[in-house]
């Protein structure tokens, strides 16, 4: 798997690059982002589900129309927490009235691979708006789980453990929605919604919110 993973970032990482000649900029993004996902997979258990964090970076290769209409692909390598959830059980144990505190969230990383329209609504303003297609192929997605058992206001035992997260989707396909500022020709700040369209675990879907900033050579 992780010959594969290696073999397609060289493989995107040539795309990107090769698209890079006359008429084209390329440069570099990081992003922030937030996870949630969304749908009736965790609902029917009743589970709270709160959102995850992650960041990544990349390169990004711009190849312009028009003075206001550009096509931008990004090659990027993300770390994220997809979600966090946390369940109290009351139960007796041992005869002794007790809390079972169980929290769990998953984790991984992924290979991300937007297209989008970049459109300037106003000629030399800085503001533009972007839409497209994005491709993710997450790779190494782990489930992380930990239990306390509470006694009279004590904990006392607790258990770890980290499996696989065999269930999850090879590949996320979405459409990234939002809108940047370029507060110099060569540096711009941006934010996206991206809309999961493929359930990446029984009828749940994943939604994103990244903050990115990105430095045009």
């Amino acid at each position: 798997m992780k010959r594969f993973i290696a073999a397609l970032a060289v493989v995107a990482f040539a795309g990107t690059m090769a698209t890079a000649s006359a008429g084209m900029q390329f440069g570099i993004r990081g992003q922030f982002n937030i996870n949630q996902v969304a749908g009736d997979g965790f609902k029917d258990f009743g589970y709270d589900v709160k959102t995850g964090i992650g960041f990544g970076a990349g390169l990004v290769v711009k190849r312009h129309f028009t003075q206001q209409v550009s096509l931008v692909s990004e090659t990027s390598l993300l770390y994220r927490t997809l979600s966090k959830m946390e369940v109290e059980m009351e139960e007796t144990v041992y005869s002794i009235p007790s809390t079972i505190k169980i929290e769990s969230s998953q984790h991984e990383m992924a290979l991300s691979l937007p297209l989008m329209l970049q459109v300037a609504p106003v000629k030399d303003m800085g503001l533009y708006l972007t839409a497209g297609i994005q491709l993710d192929f997450p790779f190494n997605s782990k489930f992380k789980f930990k239990a306390d058992l509470i006694q009279n206001g004590q904990v006392v035992e607790k258990e770890e453990a980290t499996i696989d997260a065999d269930g999850r989707s090879a590949v996320d396909f979405g459409i990234p929605m939002g809108l940047g500022y370029m507060i110099t020709p060569n540096i711009g700040v941006d934010f996206r919604f991206v809309l999961g369209l493929i359930e990446y675990d029984d009828k749940t879907q994943l939604r994103a919110y990244a903050f990115g900033f990105t430095y045009i050579f």
